[in-house]
């Protein structure tokens, strides 16, 4: 009898680790997306860059009908233009597919145009993202409008 208790425990345990494994990669995603945000506000373009692949990503977004493709050029621009960036990640959720993850939530804050008013939002957003080489990379955002918000 006193055998099977460190076996049962030895099974606990693997249950556990394949568990909190398991939620490791998806942890992982949604943590990049936090951090990709405030490396945003923080205009810190050297570990923004982290997150971005060197071809950009796309991205669609309610101010055009296009897809577009986001680089770091584009990005440094903002950040040496003064505008002041205060967009949080909220209420995210990950769904893990193969070696990517896809994180869905809410997009919220202000962006506060270099001498303007600040233009503020709340935009239901997709990410999709890879791990590579260690790396977490962003390949495509999309926002749109929430329901408060189209009224």
């Amino acid at each position: 009898m006193f055998r099977l208790i460190p076996l049962a425990m030895a099974i606990g345990i693997g249950v556990w680790t394949a568990n909190v494994c398991a939620a490791t990669q998806a942890d992982e995603a949604v943590a990049a997306t936090k951090d990709l945000y405030a490396r945003l506000n923080a205009s810190d373009a050297a570990r923004f860059a982290l997150y971005i692949p060197a071809d950009g990503f796309t991205e669609y977004n309610t101010d055009s009908d296009k897809l577009t493709t986001l680089t770091m050029a584009y990005f440094n621009g903002v950040m040496r233009s003064g505008a002041k960036i205060e967009l949080q990640p909220v209420d995210l959720r990950v769904q893990e597919v193969g070696g990517a993850a896809v994180v869905t939530g809410y997009r919220e804050g202000t962006v506060t145009p270099p001498g303007g008013r600040p233009i503020a939002s709340r935009q239901s957003m997709t990410l999709v993202w890879s791990k590579d080489d260690g790396q977490w990379k962003l390949h495509h955002v999309h926002l749109a409008a929430t329901a408060a918000a189209a009224r």
